[in-house]
Order: structure tokens, then C-alpha cells, then sequence
């Protein structure tokens, strides 16, 4: 909902609670957003967009949207950047229990701990629907409103839990390590078309990400720098043994698992320009898997990709704005590990 009320910002939910949700922007489709949480991207090379109903609400502490090509990321149309909780200071646990219509339960609990030189933040989600909600169906003949009736939505439910984990540590006045995990499964009904709900197929998906980083906000006296390790592991599983939906019987498990390395540095230059220079080396593997096939439709595939930029904030006199200029180089190198039926 606050994404969607920005403007130039689109949000698609196709259902209820917990269904498929995606993010565009200045019209762009969802595959032309980069979408990250904590710095980490989470688009894949297999496309598609991110799924926005996989970031629970408890773990998220703030949103910054970049609109337009080379705004804080590789995406066409922009970026979206989600950053989770940070420990306010002082010993805090809470938690919530609450419940709603259609059979929705959300249950969360929050340990946070911050004293001088030190940051620790637990949080954890547990959240669930029936989506049972009513809905007119048209039986699939559009103008002929005499076999309409109101059904109750099937096979719509959902269960997810996550977890989130960050601990910070100063080294010295001015640098800081940190170490974070976030981790999320959700297990889902897919109903299918109004007419033809479906009954048993399933989609179940796994994203763990972590993280470890370096930064300095006083190096050499006069530069901001930041070093971060990363490795996600994202699966997916659709399971439609009956052939209630798409073509045919399915029961795919696809794999995908990244390592990376971040780094940046920024100076202020004449007092009101700042300079951003910033590089990424990353590796993602796809691994297929069928389970009602001898082989897999989709292939085994890796990707490296290198990138770099330099930004100037360029200040305006007597402080009436800010110019923001950006050059960013991308390469990419694909390689199927099979051989390509299709070539």
C-alpha cells in the first residue's frame, strides 16, 4: 500500500493475502525494477521480478524508491531498496499476536539490544490464510449472467515464516563490522482460474541471504567506505502432480544460489559535492530440477557479472538543490552448462 501511493509507482497483486505481488515503475515492467533488501539484489538471471509478498512487514524499517534508469541500480525503471530494522537503543523485546477475516493469523516477536559499540536485533514472523473470501463466478461465459453464482475461493491458503538476525560491532571511533542472516519459507495453494479452481497444486519457496561487511565512515580522514560479502540460496517448487494448471503434470524444484562481493567509497569534494565510486563481482547458478521428467525443460546455467559507477551530487548555490550525474558500466558472461536444444 505506501508503495503504491507513490507516485509513478504501480503495485500488481494478483489475489488475496500473500499472492504474487510486483513492483513497477514510470511504466516499466516488473523485470526492469532491481529490487533489494539490505543492498543485496534480489532479482535472479531467470527473470520474472520479485515477489513483494515475501518480505514480511515486521522485518522492514524503510523504503527508497529510485526512479529512471541508473537511480541506485541496474533496473531500466528504477529501484526499489528495502532496508530492514536497525536496534533502537537500550534493551527492547516485544511481540503480537493478532487475527483477522478469511482465517489470517500473524504472529511476531522482536529482541533488540544496542549499548555502546555493540547492536544485536532478532526478529522472527509467523504468518497465515485461508483466503476462504467469496467471489462471483461468471463460469467462464462472460455475457451470460444466468449460470453466475458466488463460489468460496479454494486452494488459496498460505504459511510463511522468517527470520531475521543483525549484529554490528564498532572498531574504533569511526568503523563498524556486521554480520546479518535473513531467511524466509512460505508454502502456497495455487486456485487457478475462477471456474476451474484448482485443488491440490502447490508452490513452496525458500530464500535465505547473508551477509558480512566492513565500513568506515573516517578513512584517510576524509572518505566513506564500505566492503560487503554476500551469498543468497533461493528455491522454488511447484508441485501440480493432476495437471490442474499450466500444460500438463508438473513437479519442478529450481535452485538458484549467488555469492558476491560490494564495495563503495564517497568523499566530499569543495564542501558540497559529493563523489560516489562504487563496484560489484558477483556469481549466480541455476540448477533445474523435474521430477516427473528423465530431464529438465530449463537448463543448468551460471552467470558472472562485474559493474561499476562513479556519481557526483553536484550542490547548487546558495543550497537551492541537488544535480545528481551517474555513469554505470554492467558486463555479463552466460554460460549453459547443457547444451542448448533450441540453438
Amino acid at each position: 500500500e505506501v508503495l503504491s501511493s507513490t507516485t509513478g509507482v504501480q503495485v500488481k497483486q494478483l489475489g488475496g493475502m500473500g499472492a504474487f505481488s510486483s513492483v513497477s515503475i514510470r511504466g516499466s515492467s516488473a523485470e526492469q525494477v532491481d529490487v533489494y533488501l539490505d543492498g543485496i539484489p534480489l532479482n535472479t538471471a531467470m527473470g520474472g521480478g520479485v515477489d513483494l509478498s515475501n518480505l514480511p512487514l515486521s522485518q522492514i524499517g524503510q523504503i527508497e524508491i529510485y526512479r529512471g534508469a541508473g537511480a541506485e541500480g541496474g533496473g531500466v525503471g528504477g529501484a526499489v531498496h528495502i532496508k530492514t530494522r536497525r536496534a533502537k537503543k537500550g534493551v527492547q523485546v516485544g511481540g503480537r499476536v493478532c487475527w483477522g477475516s478469511f482465517g489470517t493469523r500473524n504472529a511476531n516477536g522482536m529482541f533488540s539490544r544496542r549499548i555502546v559499540g555493540q547492536e544485536l536485533l532478532v526478529v522472527a514472523d509467523l504468518t497465515s490464510s485461508d483466503n476462504s473470501f467469496q467471489f462471483l463466478d461468471d463460469n467462464g461465459t462472460e455475457y451470460n449472467q444466468d449460470d453466475d453464482s458466488t463460489v468460496k475461493r479454494r486452494n488459496g491458503d498460505f504459511f510463511s515464516a522468517s527470520a531475521l538476525g543483525k549484529w554490528n560491532r564498532d572498531i574504533g571511533r569511526a568503523s563498524e563490522y556486521h554480520l546479518q542472516g535473513n531467511f524466509f519459507w512460505k508454502r502456497q495453494g495455487i486456485p487457478g482460474i475462477s471456474n476451474n479452481q484448482a485443488q491440490d497444486a502447490r508452490l513452496n519457496t525458500f530464500r535465505g541471504l547473508m551477509q558480512a561487511g566492513l565500513s568506515s565512515s573516517d578513512w584517510l580522514g576524509r572518505f566513506s567506505v564500505a566492503q560487503t560479502l554476500f551469498c543468497s540460496r533461493r528455491v522454488e517448487s511447484l508441485i501440480d502432480r493432476a495437471g490442474e494448471i499450466g500444460v500438463g503434470r508438473q513437479d519442478n524444484r529450481n535452485g538458484t544460489s549467488s555469492i558476491g562481493w560490494q564495495n563503495s567509497i564517497q568523499t566530499v569534494v569543495g564542501g558540497e559535492h559529493l563523489v560516489s565510486l562504487g563496484s560489484t563481482i558477483s556469481r549466480e547458478g541455476f540448477l533445474p530440477e523435474e521430477r516427473l521428467q528423465p530431464e529438465a525443460n530449463l537448463l543448468e546455467s551460471t552467470r558472472w557479472s562485474i559493474s561499476g559507477g562513479v556519481g557526483i551530487d553536484w550542490g547548487l548555490p546558495n543550497k537551492s538543490g541537488i544535480l545528481t550525474t551517474s555513469l554505470d558500466l554492467e558486463r555479463q558472461q552466460n554460460h549453459l552448462v547443457d547444451q542448448n536444444p533450441y540453438q
